[in-house]
């Protein structure tokens, strides 16, 4: 199973119960199966409506599954699979073919002029005006969307100290903009009918990048510094800015959990009342915050990964007021998304 490390995975490597059958009996050869989209575009035969089958269709039946487990289950996935596009990091079968159908089913019904059921009729004509209301495309489309843009740029350049850098903290995550880190209310383990507080980690844009020590960041940056200069920055200043992005995000990605770690549940508990969360970041201003959330007034907070939110408060404390705040260059920490 070490082999899963290629990136391109395949819908059946999880279904441990083949490999018992496999090795008790051979499996004879895979039959042709309808991938999960095609499966959602045409009718279910009345045999595939009565029960569920096992797709082999990423199965190598030339594999011997007592010996190359992988091989056999996902080798037909991979020997089909060219490779991976390059707007894409992995591959996974099972999920894309999920994806593929759920995005086919509900582009039906946003788009769609079939009359829905009378039950359903509402609901369906408000998501389809909505949807219609946010799909516009033309010189007004991108004029809203600069008017748009241009409120959040001006949000950011309004900065003069670091007091205005908490100030449009706050008000960035009350509009969604998960920056430097986010608050969340998640299932309380301790509770579970009820949901609890929780900090985590911010939005990064090259995280995935740049917690890889073998991978080289100048794709990354060399996108930063392209958003800049279709911003109108400057060439040298745009190249600057863009290292300012990549320095910024490494610390944070460096500090950031580990795949690993994010698979452990337990390693993410650090349940604390507020007084202990100002003392694991000191220079935010919590009260207001908190406030500003609606989080109950001395009700606890668990601080899922305390060594990311305590890298975030040196940020905010020690990084030079422009490293945060170039709005009117594109692309600083604080509007990145």
């Amino acid at each position: 199973m070490a082999r899963m490390q290629r990136s391109v995975r395949s819908s059946a490597c999880g279904v441990i119960g083949v490999v018992l059958a496999s090795c008790a009996h051979p499996a004879p050869a895979p039959a042709p199966a309808e991938s999960g989209a095609a499966a959602v575009q045409g009718a279910p035969s009345p045999a595939r409506s009565e029960s569920w089958q096992l797709d082999r269709s990423t199965f190598d039946a030339a594999a011997p599954p007592c010996t190359d487990f992988y091989q056999y289950v996902c080798g037909g996935f991979a020997a089909n699979t060219a490779a991976i596009p390059a707007d894409r990091a992995a591959l996974d079968a099972a999920h894309d073919a999920a994806n593929a159908s759920s995005r086919a089913i509900i582009a039906a019904i946003l788009t769609g002029d079939d009359p829905p059921r009378p039950e359903d009729a509402g609901d369906v004509t408000r998501l389809r005006t909505f949807f219609a209301s946010c799909m516009a495309h033309g010189d007004a489309a991108e004029r809203a969307g600069r008017a748009t843009l241009g409120h959040w740029l001006a949000v950011v350049d309004g900065i003069r100290d670091r007091g205005g850098v908490q100030a449009a903290l706050r008000t960035l995550h009350q509009a969604g903009f998960p920056i430097l880190f986010q608050y969340a209310g998640e299932p309380d383990p301790a509770a579970r009918t009820k949901y609890r507080a929780e900090i985590e980690v911010g939005t990064l844009g090259g995280r995935r990048l740049l917690r890889d020590p073998a991978a080289d960041p100048a794709a990354y940056r060399g996108h930063v510094e392209a958003q800049l200069a279709a911003a109108g920055t400057p060439a040298a200043q745009a190249r600057h800015d863009a290292q300012v992005v990549v320095d910024l995000e490494r610390a944070l990605v460096r500090a950031s959990p580990t795949r690993d770690e994010e698979n452990d549940p337990a390693l993410a508990q650090h349940v604390m009342p507020p007084a202990a969360l100002a003392r694991v970041a000191p220079h935010i201003a919590w009260p207001a915050y908190l406030a500003m959330v609606g989080h109950a007034a001395g009700a606890p907070v668990n601080v899922a990964w305390p060594r990311y939110l305590a890298v975030v408060d040196g940020v905010l404390a020690r990084r030079p007021l422009a490293d945060l705040c170039f709005a009117d260059r594109w692309g600083g920490p604080l509007v990145a998304r």
